[in-house]
């Protein structure tokens, strides 16, 4: 019986040692691939613990942070690999940066429309990540030997995300052409130095205003992100997805059904108008020449924005914000059901607030004309 016994301890023992061995290997390998770069060999080893990260999670929130979060550790990748004298390493970086940040926007466009307050939230930090992406290209084509520049610039992304839940589709092996598939496709391309619109119009040099991620570049119509461009009136056409950060339109913003603008640092020379849009957010930065006139809609935000005509929001199903603005008009509020938050205004004008449920909750405005109904006590 001790024999028994002593085999099974010795067994028991030797099980003990090999797992210790085999995971303990496993987590020095991790390990390594977690700090390694893109061309590196366990490189590939990461792209694929991240993928665990994401398919072990039901919640697209998460799902769209993880995509950030990696979108973000391909910045620092790229941004490493420069000090490094790396450059043919830099376009896998920067595809792989595309790639992810490709999926996080097909996520936030699967929220847009069920939880408009997080896919604001997203596109807001897809902006920030593209506004440093924009900073370490700059700087990379001023270091890159010349050979190695075009590669950076254009640099071909996934041309089908998964615009359902954001789940990696990359190993579809199937070989059947994919382009019917329904939903946009975002990101097919990466043209981060030069957009030509159908006017035949082009940007400034990299050095002075890089532009970022440009998609369906046709003139008058967003979907995508546009940077530092001059048009003339754009178009968010149903559906589609705008972001825009430091571009100047002559003329006015058209917001469609169904459709999502997120826009820092404009200048809008006329009026943002948006009709049953399912979010629209205009931030810190901005001037509007004319009024922001919002309609039976989800989720907006007006926030650190100089307004020279009205803010005008009336039967919209989503949470609204008109937080810290300059408003030379009115500020207008009717029918409105998700919950409205006014505070910290300075408005030439009238505030004027009626039939919204719940009532409009803030304070703190500055009101040269009159605070009406509702609004009287904010």
């Amino acid at each position: 019986m001790s024999r028994i016994k002593h085999i099974t301890l010795s067994i028991f023992i030797a099980l003990v040692v090999l797992i210790s061995f085999l995971f303990g290997g496993i987590g020095i390998t991790a390990h390594a691939a977690s700090t390694s770069l893109p061309g590196d060999p366990l490189f590939p080893l990461k792209t694929k613990l991240e993928e665990t990260q994401i398919k072990i999670t039901d919640d697209s929130v998460v799902q769209a942070r993880l995509y950030l979060q990696f979108a973000g550790r391909r910045l620092s990748e790229m941004q490493t690999l420069i000090d490094q004298g790396r450059s043919p390493d830099i376009a896998l970086a920067t595809s792989e940066f595309a790639n992810n940040l490709q999926k996080a926007l097909s996520v936030s466009d699967g929220l847009s429309q069920t939880d408009p307050v997080h896919a604001s939230a997203l596109n807001s930090e897809i902006l920030v990540l593209l506004q440093d992406y924009n900073e370490i290209l700059a700087q990379s084509l001023v270091s890159i030997p010349s050979d190695i520049q075009p590669v950076v610039e254009r640099v071909d992304t996934p041309s089908q995300p998964s615009a359902s839940n954001g789940s990696d589709d990359d190993n579809n092996s199937s070989g059947e052409d994919s382009s019917n598939d329904s939903g946009p496709v975002i990101l097919p391309t990466m043209t981060p130095i030069i957009l030509v619109l159908s006017t035949g119009t082009s940007t400034s040099s990299p050095a002075s205003s890089p532009t970022g991620f440009v998609i369906e570049g046709d003139e008058g119509t967003c979907q995508g992100f546009l940077g530092a461009v001059t048009v003339e009136n754009l178009e968010v056409s149903q559906g589609a997805s705008c972001m825009l950060d430091g571009t100047r339109v002559q003329g006015n913003i058209f917001v469609k059904n169904g459709a999502s603008l997120t826009a820092q640092r404009v200048t809008v020379i006329g009026n943002i108008q948006a009709e049953g849009a399912s979010s629209v957010a205009v931030l810190a930065g901005s001037t509007v020449g004319g009024s922001i006139q919002l309609k039976q809609g989800g989720a907006a935000r007006v926030e650190n924005v100089i307004v020279n005509g009205d803010i005008q929001f009336e039967s919209n199903q989503g949470a609204f914000n008109a937080i810290g603005n300059q408003v030379g008009g009115n500020v207008q509020g009717f029918l409105n059901v998700g919950g409205v938050t006014i505070a910290d205004n300075t408005i030439n004008g009238n505030l004027q607030c009626k039939e919204n449920n719940p009532p409009p909750a803030g304070g703190n405005n500055t009101v040269q004309g009159n605070k009406e109904d509702q609004c009287a006590g904010l």
